[in-house]
């Protein structure tokens, strides 16, 4: 997933990457949605989920207004995921240049 939080106060971007990714409490540390999905994050602005799971980080963003794009990955199980969707996202960072 992709998503923008340009348009967002700077309270409710604090609040979107709390839900998402969770953060640290003095020794505590919370889980994100992302994390507790088994979900990894690629970078600003962008996040990968497993399909089941998708509903529910849709929600969140939308809750909060956020801009969002979605885009189906296939994966082999044995291949890196990370791997996998940076060059993914390369090839269509690519395509829309041109």
């Amino acid at each position: 997933m992709r998503y923008s939080l340009e348009n967002l106060t700077q309270t409710e971007k604090q609040k979107v990457s709390y839900k998402l990714f969770g953060k640290k409490a003095g020794r505590r540390r919370y889980l994100g949605l992302v994390e507790r999905c088994g979900g990894r994050r690629l970078g600003r602005g962008c996040f990968l989920v497993p399909k089941a799971d998708a509903g529910e980080a849709l929600s969140t963003l939308r809750e909060h207004g956020v801009r969002h794009q979605t885009t189906e990955v296939y994966m082999c199980p044995a291949e890196d995921p990370v791997a996998s969707f940076k060059r993914f996202y390369r090839s269509l960072q690519s395509c829309s240049r041109r």
